[in-house]
Parts: C-alpha cells; sequence; structure tokens
C-alpha cells in the first residue's frame, strides 16, 4: 500500500490482495478521491481495477471501512446532455443472502446507499415532484445495479476470484470448517449466479431549481 499526497489532495493507492480459501481487500481511502488499484492473487499482481471499480468494490465490502463520502456523477435521465453530480455513501453493511446448499449457489444483495445531489443543471424541482424524483431515483440505481453486474462478472469471468470479502459471510453458512472447506468458495465462485441490487435514498438536491427574478438578483 502506497501513500502520495499532491499539492491539492491527498490520493491512497489500494492493494487488492485474493488469498487462497478466502479473500481480503487491503486498502485505505480518503473522502472523495480514489486511484487505479492493483489486484493480487496468493501474492501475484493478475489485474488492476479502474478508478470506478475501485469505488464500487468498496461499496460491495463489509471488509473494509468505507470512506465518508465519494463523489461521483451519473447521466441526467431528463436531458442526454447533462450530468448529475452527487455525493455518496453507504448507509449501513451491504445485505447478503446466500443459497450455498443446492447444485447452483446463488449471492442476492443489496447495497443501500445515502446521496445528496450536488448538481441540477436541469432545474428539476426534485425535492417537491415525487414523480420526477422517483424517475431520478430508478434511473441511478439502474446505473449502479448494471456497473455493479459488469465488476462482478469481471472477478467471475477474468478473476476468477471474490475480492469483496463476502467469503466472511458465506462462512456462516456452514455448520463447520471442514464443511465450508469441503464447498471451495474460490472455485465455486466464478459459477455462483449473483444479483446485486441498489437501494437509493436521497438527502438533498443541491442548488437551486429556480432561476431568481430580476428583482431578486438586483437585492
Amino acid at each position: 500500500m502506497e501513500l502520495r499526497k499532491g499539492a491539492k489532495r491527498t490520493i491512497w493507492k489500494i492493494r487488492i490482495e485474493l488469498k487462497p480459501g478466502s479473500s481480503s481487500m487491503k486498502a485505505r481511502q480518503t473522502l472523495h478521491n480514489f486511484t487505479r488499484s492493483a489486484v493480487f492473487k496468493e501474492g501475484k499482481m493478475i489485474d488492476t481495477f479502474t478508478i470506478k471499480e475501485t469505488r464500487l468494490s468498496y461499496l460491495l465490502s463489509n471488509d473494509m471501512k468505507q470512506p465518508g463520502e465519494i463523489l461521483t456523477t451519473f447521466n441526467d435521465p431528463f436531458n442526454k446532455e447533462y450530468q448529475i453530480a452527487a455525493r455518496i455513501a453507504r448507509k449501513g453493511n451491504i445485505r447478503l443472502n446466500m443459497e450455498l446448499d443446492g447444485e447452483n449457489p446463488s449471492i442476492k444483495g443489496t447495497v443501500p446507499v445515502r446521496m445528496a445531489i450536488l448538481t441540477n443543471h436541469s432545474m428539476i424541482d426534485f425535492e417537491n415532484d415525487q414523480n420526477k424524483r422517483e424517475t431520478l431515483k430508478a434511473s441511478i440505481e439502474e446505473t449502479m445495479n448494471k456497473q455493479f453486474a459488469e465488476l462482478i462478472q469481471k472477478t467471475q469471468e477474468e478473476l476468477g476470484s471474490e475480492p469483496f470479502g463476502w467469503s466472511l459471510a458465506a462462512r456462516k453458512e456452514f455448520r463447520t470448517i471442514p464443511e465450508f472447506t469441503a464447498f471451495d468458495w474460490m472455485k465455486t465462485y466464478p459459477e455462483m449466479d449473483i444479483d446485486i441490487k441498489t437501494e437509493v435514498e436521497f438527502e438533498n438536491f443541491g442548488r437551486q431549481t429556480d432561476l431568481p427574478s430580476l428583482e431578486e438578483v438586483r437585492d
């Protein structure tokens, strides 16, 4: 792990290490900023995660200390020309429901996220228009669900390993350690059916949504 300080911000380089039979993510974070992260398996670097993938990895892990907040952007569902800036943080742990005792092991999870909208170029009154607020919520959740699915697919098909620390929760599904060992988490993970959903809760909706009148500007 390496710390690099710039003139205006502090950035942590992140090392994600996968160990035989289990996995762990060794990392530290700032409030906003991430760099690419290296993925290690049995002491050997096997891949890297982009900045976006690193952010998503944090949100998918109950094993790592969560950053106070993450700054990101989403497409504006009301105007394709605009991006919506948001400050997000996970609200509690990711909720995992594991079915590991059948022929087709599966994991269903929910990532609870609290979110503050920082920019609103469409000038929509989200605070007072429930329909528009629900449309925004659905759009953001759909985007994050897709991003989680793409990252998980990468870990299953390209890395062949699970780097989010879910094996710690999986152990609780077995009565004994030998049973968990026989299940062979790292070997079984790439074949699992995994479905992760996002649950967004808005905190506020950023800057003004009404244009001030000329008289107000003069005042």
